[in-house]
């Protein structure tokens, strides 16, 4: 491990980094999110900081770090450089009714300069940095397991290592194109988060195109899904993929017999468990 890092499980460690943060103008801010991933639903999974100084590590899902606590940190008014931050700030308004406060989003400077890419590419054409770590491979790493291993964490790490350096020439250059203004305005654009008041199931396919019929059964098929799903803590799509359901929903059954054989290339582990239910769904 290459980084050396303050763990914070407990809130009153976390009540006093926030009191040590708030004193400084910004710091570095990252997370690890499951978005079905690993199982059901979406779930915040690890917070990673850098103040200037010390690297952090938060747990979130440590049965000692409250609710409240979490919320203190998002609201609190010390500038919070990330890159990339709708998706998280989104789930952050889903589970905690609230948005991360006084955010500055590298991408959209980068957007600004015309560099495009991920974080990895932006620091090597920004300050000449190269990684090493294989960023896909842990990207699709469990964040939800416990405890969570040093390659992880080093990774996790490293995605802010660096951000405070980035937005110091990101600044400078935008300033030197005069883009300042620009900048600014599309800051406050980026940050806002707009709840999604549509349903899961309208998001299945070509919703647009289908008949009521077929909106009918996408719908209740989906919930026949996400129910079991539900219930055994895995992804929907390990229960039944978006393919299937649209091909059931577009090209009904006709018997349960039927029903069976469309579901048999389906993960074995729940295709007894769907018969029913998604044959009901699509009568209905």
């Amino acid at each position: 491990m290459r980084y050396k890092y303050i763990a914070i499980d407990r809130d009153d460690d976390l009540e006093k980094a926030i009191y040590k943060w708030n004193e400084k103008e910004e710091i570095a801010v990252d997370f690890e999110c499951d978005y079905n991933l690993h199982g059901y639903g979406e779930h915040l999974c690890l917070i990673q900081i850098y103040d200037g100084d010390s690297f952090y590590i938060i747990d979130p899902r440590s049965p000692n770090v409250s609710r409240n606590m979490l919320i203190q940190f998002f609201i609190s008014p010390v500038r919070k450089v990330w890159f990339e931050c709708k998706s998280d700030n989104i789930l952050i308004f889903k589970k905690y009714k609230v948005t991360v406060n006084n955010i500055f989003d590298l991408r959209v400077g980068c957007k600004i300069l015309g560099l495009y890419r991920n974080l990895q590419i932006v620091e090597e054409e920004l300050l000449g940095i190269s990684s090493t770590t294989n960023k896909k491979k842990n990207q699709q790493a469990n964040w939800l397991t416990r405890p969570i291993n040093e390659r992880q964490i080093e990774y996790a790490l490293e995605d802010v290592e660096n951000l405070l350096k980035c937005k110091e020439e990101i600044l400078k250059r935008i300033t030197a194109l005069s883009k300042l203004e620009e900048l600014n305005r599309n800051m406050i654009n980026a940050v806002k988060v707009k709840e999604d008041k549509k349903p899961g199931w309208t998001k299945i396919g070509d919703w647009r195109r289908y008949s009521q019929e077929e909106r009918m059964r996408v719908k209740n098929i989906f919930i026949a899904r996400d129910k079991i799903a539900k219930r055994f803590n895995v992804p929907p799509t390990n229960v039944l993929s978006k393919q299937a359901m649209i091909t059931l929903a577009l090209h009904p059954p006709k018997t349960k017999e039927e029903c069976e054989k469309y579901l048999k290339d389906e993960n074995p582990r729940f295709r007894k468990l769907l018969i029913t239910p998604i044959w009901d769904a699509v009568r209905s």
